[in-house]
């Protein structure tokens, strides 16, 4: 006998959330705007942390709060979001924060968070070979020398665990590209931990 798992799956759960956050945002509700920053306020510091990553953390800051700022303006509006919620956020903090790439000229360091899954997923012997924190330093650096839209497609991706299909709606790619772009990412974050000695062969 076969049993139906009828729970609901994680996108799903997700779609759902989105659809009741986005009916909370339109009624311009406090609340809305709480559940906005809770729910993606990480993605979009990611997203808009790495497009700004010479620059220093108060020109971030701005972009994040700007971000919230068109979201909320657009959304409350009823603008009609052409793709799902999230593609639309991740794609409005990229955008955001490209804007602020152009209007901007110093450079500094920025911090990056969370890259502990994108080691795992490369190699799960790295931690055994070298301490977690000198792993990520390096997962930075590589990171950084990465162009767009390359940097936004590893985060969403190994950090947010995003579907391909949301990712090429964020960056205006086919899916195959988003793929191709994927595989030549991790070869080149392989490839670089090899060079450092980091993985064996």
């Amino acid at each position: 006998m076969i049993i139906q798992n009828n729970q609901p799956t994680r996108r799903t759960r997700v779609e759902e959330r989105d659809k009741q956050l986005l009916k909370m945002i339109r009624k311009q509700s406090e609340e809305g705007m709480s559940l906005l920053i809770d729910e993606y306020g990480g993605a979009i510091k990611a997203i808009c942390s790495n497009v700004l990553r010479n620059y220093d953390a108060g020109i971030v800051q701005d972009a994040m709060q700007e971000t919230v700022i068109r979201l909320w303006q657009k959304l409350s509006q009823r603008f009609q979001v052409k793709k799902n919620l999230r593609a639309y956020i991740y794609q409005t903090a990229r955008n955001c924060a490209l804007d602020y790439l152009r209007k901007y000229q110093r450079h500094s360091e920025t911090d990056f968070e969370g890259v502990e899954d994108m080691m795992q997923d490369v190699s799960t012997d790295v931690e055994r070979e070298f301490s977690r924190k000198h792993n990520e330093r390096i997962v930075h650096e590589v990171i950084k020398e990465m162009e767009e839209p390359d940097r936004t497609i590893f985060i969403l991706r190994f950090l947010y665990y995003e579907t391909v299909k949301v990712i090429a709606e964020t960056v205006h790619l086919k899916e195959d590209n988003v793929e191709s772009r994927i595989r030549r990412g991790k070869k080149k974050l392989k490839a670089e931990l090899l060079r450092r000695g980091v993985l064996n062969e």
